[in-house]
């Protein structure tokens, strides 16, 4: 996988449902989530499978071209027997789009084992209205577009999301919490290490150039007596 610097570290957390409808006569739902970021969960399942079969040709380019290629930014949670099901399952995804993430999709199943798992409802979260929704506008430049604002900072939010059914109609809610880690955090964070492990080096030399000196010194003490 690409060693770059991401754009962004986006972390989504599925929290809790509620509201949810019943897909089986009997018993409840045995619900998980799926979520990716940029591409329906089915598209980032497909590239997944793709970049799998890849990985293993015995064409080193393809190879290679495969094992290098960004992350498919696709999670699933546990399954959930609950009526109003809790997951707390959180995902961090690196972001190496030059434009940062744009979209969560988010798609909630009911498992049936054995048989097709039923949709119980979808929901298309904009992320950068997501983030900045409780967030008062730059009054010094109130036309400064979401996606730089984002990226000055990092930012985290929690909001219900509404899932709609197949036939578009309300299949209940889904608590969500998206934490974005921006590139210039990120290159904050580094130089503080970077920064922390060269005065460790620094400490560490002065220690050895001590050790050092104390054994020379006493060496040329021994050489006078």
């Amino acid at each position: 996988m690409t060693a770059a610097v991401p754009t962004a570290i986006l972390s989504v957390t599925v929290i809790q449902g509620r509201g949810m409808p019943r897909m089986d006569f009997m018993g409840g739902n045995d619900s998980f989530v799926k979520v990716s970021i940029d591409k329906s969960p089915a598209e980032c399942e497909e590239l997944a499978a793709k970049q799998a079969k890849e990985m293993k040709s015995d064409d080193e380019a393809v190879a290679k071209a495969a094992t290098d290629a960004p992350p498919v930014l696709y999670a699933r949670t546990q399954v959930s027997d609950d009526h109003d099901p809790v997951w707390n399952e959180a995902f961090p995804m690196p972001i190496y789009s030059a434009t940062g993430p744009r979209v969560l999709y988010v798609e909630v199943y009911d498992e049936d084992t054995g048989n097709k798992d039923d949709l119980i409802g979808t929901a298309v979260v904009d992320i950068p209205r997501f983030l900045l929704a409780d967030e008062a506008e730059d009054k010094d430049n109130p036309n400064k577009a979401p996606e730089t604002r984002l990226a000055e900072k990092q930012r985290a939010a929690v909001h219900w999301v509404k899932l709609s059914n197949a036939q578009g109609g309300p299949a209940g809610e889904l608590q969500l919490m998206i934490h974005m880690l921006p590139k210039s955090a990120i290159q904050r964070m580094s130089e503080k290490v970077n920064n922390s492990v060269d005065a460790l080096k620094n400490a560490l030399m002065a220690k050895v150039v001590h050790i050092a000196t104390d054994i020379a010194c006493g060496q040329v003490k021994s050489y006078f007596k």
